[in-house]
């Protein structure tokens, strides 16, 4: 029976026009293909998105923090004074990191900076090391614009000659090479652009003005941010730990051991980085004595041209400076020697 109802209602059923299964089907169709468009357009849209700009190499932040100067050694500040003869004019700073000790004899005021400038230039390289901007490995060509006079092996290398961006460091300091110096003077963007880092490393007194050898004087330091520079890095608060290992060996062989190293004993570790051009002479450095006491000494000595009475100055200021840490008393000299 229940059959035979369901066989009368299909009967009764109206036949569908042709019109209305065109239709059925395009909406079967149409209904995934639309479902296929949308999804396309997604996988479209996602990798058609244009890639982010490229990121310039990090810039450091600004360092501008100083030393912590907290008592001036007075007694070594009187003995330093009375070695001092007329015809020179002294720039000097001690700073003894661990008590805050200090000697501060014209320490801030700008002077010519000689090759001293060099040590800073050394600061900048190992920064872009830091910042992946160079590599030791690098090979840096030698230009006609780069050879520089006075010192240096490079000044006679030919033309085109390459030599890696350590190498270039290394002698720019060991052998105060000036066609090193000026070398990666170019690589690191020129005058401007180290400018304005030290800018940002506090320095407002150190400026380059010329390429090396600058013999009539035009860059510029001060003994105290010349300290200020050495104590930052030996702080770690301007390289890393493995650049700041890499600043302190190639200062510990520099060549030329003729003035603040001389009356050290064997047994003091010292890394410094010398200068001299005409009328002035000077020496930077970090000494670790025997007994342990670490001190930073600046010595710049303006002077008449090739005076070496200046050396002499800057030998006997060391040996004064040596003495105090060492916990012996200054020795000064005769009344004879004491500038009025």
């Amino acid at each position: 029976m229940n059959k035979l109802r369901r066989r009368r209602t299909r009967a009764q059923q109206k036949p569908m026009s042709p019109l209305m299964r065109l239709l059925r089907i395009a909406v079967v169709i149409a209904v995934p293909l639309v479902g296929i468009s949308l999804i396309a357009a997604t996988i479209s849209a996602l990798f058609s998105r244009p890639a982010p700009p490229p990121q310039a190499a990090p810039e450091p932040e600004a360092v501008v923090q100083t030393i912590a100067l907290k008592q001036e050694i007075t007694p070594l500040t009187t003995a330093i004074k009375a070695l001092v003869p007329k015809e020179l004019n002294l720039h000097l700073m001690v700073y003894e990191p661990d008590q805050g000790g200090y000697v501060d004899i014209n320490a801030a005021t700008p002077t010519a900076s000689a090759s001293l400038i060099k040590l800073p230039l050394l600061v900048a390289f190992l920064e872009q090391l830091d910042l992946q901007t160079i590599a030791l490995d690098e090979m840096l060509q030698l230009t006609e614009g780069d050879k520089a006079p006075e010192a240096g092996i490079l000044q006679d290398q030919p033309i085109g000659t390459k030599i890696s961006a350590l190498e270039v460091a290394t002698l720019m300091i060991t052998e105060s090479d000036n066609t090193a110096t000026n070398m990666m003077i170019k690589r690191l963007g020129g005058i401007e652009v180290i400018n304005e880092r030290l800018d940002k490393w506090g320095m407002k007194q150190t400026r380059f003005r010329n390429i090396l050898p600058d013999l009539q004087g035009t860059n510029t330091t001060s003994a105290k941010e010349l300290v200020e520079l050495f104590s930052k890095v030996e702080q770690q608060q301007l390289l890393s730990l493995r650049s700041r290992d890499l600043f302190m060996d190639i200062l510990s062989q520099t060549k030329n051991n003729s003035l603040i190293a001389e009356p050290i004993g064997e047994k003091s570790r010292i890394r410094h980085k010398t200068g001299t051009i005409a009328n002035l002479i000077g020496d930077v450095a970090m000494i670790d004595a025997p007994n342990g006491r670490r001190y930073f000494l600046a010595v710049m000595v303006r002077r008449p041209p090739e005076d070496p009475s200046a050396e002499e100055l800057i030998r006997k200021i060391s040996a004064t400076v040596y003495s105090h840490f060492q916990g012996k008393a200054p020795v000064l000299p005769p009344t004879s020697e004491v500038l009025n």
